[in-house]
This record gives C-alpha cells, sequence and structure tokens, in this order.
C-alpha cells in the first residue's frame, strides 16, 4: 500500500490492553469483551485478519496476522504462574525469534526483552525509583530511546538517523523526518487521535494531507479498548497517537503544487449491547467485523 494514499481502513494494531490488572485470586477474571479476531475486507477483495487467543486468566496468548494468501506473522506469550510474560516467540515466513522477559523488583517490573533464537530487537527499560524514565530498543543497526516525563508522558524520541518532534503536553509526536527526507507532521486531539497528518515528499514535490473526525460518544467503544494489560510492563506510548471509530476522512494529494487526487471516505458502524463496534461499512466499499469473546450476555 503507497503510504502516502489512505484507503478507507481504522488500522489494525497490536493491542497490549487497556482494562487492568485484575485483583483476583482465582484463574476467572470479569465478563468483559476481548476483541477475538479483526476482518477487514479491502477494496479489490484483499482480506486483513488480526486473531487474538487467551487463556482462562485472560492473558494473551497468541496474536496472528493472515492476508488473502494465508498467515504472515504468529506470536505466541507463555506466562509464569503469577501470570507474568516470560517468553514470547515470532514466526513468519523469514523464520521464527524467540524472547525472554526479565523483571525486577517486588511487585517485579520489566526490565528487558531479548532475542534468544533468531536476529530481533532488543528492549531495556531504565527507571528512576518507580517511574519509567526510558526504553532502549536496538536492532536491525539502528538505535531508538524513548523518555518518559513523570507523568508517564513521553519526552523525547530518537532514532538513528531520524528525526522526531514530541509536544510535552500531550506526549505525542508532532513531526516525523525519515532518512530520506520525508516529512510527516501530525495533530491530535485530547484522546490522542490523528486530526491531521501531512506528508511531504520534496524529492517527489509531492505534498499528501489528510483530515479525520471520530464518533464521541461515549458510549461506542472502538475494539481497542479491551484486553488486559501486560503485568509488570508499563503501559506507556512511543507518541504515535491512538486508533478511534473514524466517522470521516478526506485526502489530498498535489504535485509540483498542482491537486492530482482527492479521497474521502464515510464510516457506518454496527455495535454489540456492551457498546463495541461490531464492523464497519466505508463509503470506499472498504468493510470490517469484529469478533468479540467474553462479552456479558445481552
Amino acid at each position: 500500500m503507497n503510504r502516502s494514499v489512505l484507503l478507507c481502513f481504522v488500522g489494525l494494531l497490536l493491542l497490549v490492553g487497556c482494562h487492568q490488572e485484575p485483583e483476583l485470586s482465582g484463574a476467572a477474571i470479569p465478563q468483559l469483551c476481548r476483541i477475538g479476531l479483526v476482518e477487514v475486507i479491502q477494496e479489490g477483495g484483499n482480506v486483513r485478519r488480526q486473531g487474538y487467543l487467551y487463556n482462562n486468566f485472560g492473558s494473551l496468548t497468541q496474536y496472528y496476522e493472515e492476508n488473502q494468501n494465508g498467515r504472515i506473522l504468529t506470536q505466541t506469550y507463555t506466562y509464569d504462574t503469577t501470570h507474568y510474560a516470560i517468553s514470547r516467540e515470532d514466526k513468519t515466513a523469514g523464520g521464527t525469534v524467540r524472547y525472554t522477559y526479565a523483571y525486577e523488583g517486588s511487585p517485579k517490573r520489566i526490565v528487558s526483552i531479548t532475542p534468544t533464537q533468531g536476529s530481533g530487537t532488543t528492549w531495556a527499560y531504565a527507571y528512576d525509583g518507580d517511574r519509567l524514565k526510558t526504553i532502549t530498543k536496538t536492532g536491525g543497526g539502528t538505535t531508538e530511546v524513548l523518555t518518559y516525563q513523570a507523568d508517564g508522558k513521553l519526552a523525547s524520541r530518537t532514532k538513528t538517523g531520524e528525526r522526531y518532534a514530541v509536544d510535552p503536553a500531550t506526549g505525542y509526536v508532532t513531526s516525523y523526518t525519515h532518512t530520506d527526507g520525508v516529512v510527516e507532521t501530525f495533530t491530535v486531539n485530547a484522546q490522542g487521535n490523528h486530526l491531521v497528518k501531512t506528508y511531504n515528499e520534496p524529492a517527489l514535490s509531492k505534498f499528501t494531507s489528510s483530515t479525520y473526525t471520530y464518533i464521541t460518544d461515549d458510549d461506542k467503544k472502538f475494539y481497542g479498548e479491551t484486553q488486559l494489560l501486560f503485568r509488570g510492563i508499563p503501559n506507556v506510548t512511543d507518541g504515535g497517537g491512538k486508533p478511534g471509530l473514524l466517522t470521516a476522512y478526506v485526502l489530498n494529494q498535489s504535485i509540483q503544487n498542482v491537486l492530482r487526487l482527492t479521497q474521502q471516505g464515510l464510516f457506518r458502524y454496527t455495535y454489540n449491547s456492551s457498546g463495541y463496534a461490531l464492523g464497519y461499512a466505508c463509503t470506499t466499499g472498504e468493510r470490517a467485523k469484529f469478533y468479540y469473546t467474553n462479552c456479558p450476555a445481552p
């Protein structure tokens, strides 16, 4: 997919959860909706799926991605008896990477996620007292460092050969300069949803601008608002913004200051009795279905 042309696609993402850790002595969890499958049928018939499997405690045990040709990625998690993730296995057509999770302290908090088989990224977590100070990611010849404010908002983001600007008031990235000189800018609302994105390609004299609007009814929920947090792993953002329930978008693209493309889409959703979106239809012809598990009976 051309990065500079937005398709009518809410955004598939690997969720790490939004519900707090349950205070339970047993293995059962409260009856709350959890996303099980996201299926997006794009223009032309191409299909994207994301699947989520859970154990009895509600922890994510497997995440996978598929398209119309089959499985692309399978991530499998294992946990200790106290429900902390201790390992992950990523399988793709290119091979398998296995990771181990290391913790410190009581209660435990993550200090590193390290590849033990295959070529992968290493995550290192540093703290200042009880608060997260930095996350450092290394792999593929690059290093990325995320630093955090006392309130948990992102303070800065750096990566080899790239540049990020972060708004300290919101903790979200406002601009991103690629290694090839392409510049992206972002405007977000109070919820972290992107309202405006621009994509400037100087080498091609091409400029793309997209605007977005979202459902603001608090009773209508996006599937990203399900799942448990990973225990001991800080629930922080990398500043990239949060997905939401789009109502509309408009995209304009100019080449050499001449408008060459205008694209727009309107969304219509259906919901279950708990208020979670069951899917959407977009005026471009794209449609999606969201399947949940563990929802309370209507």
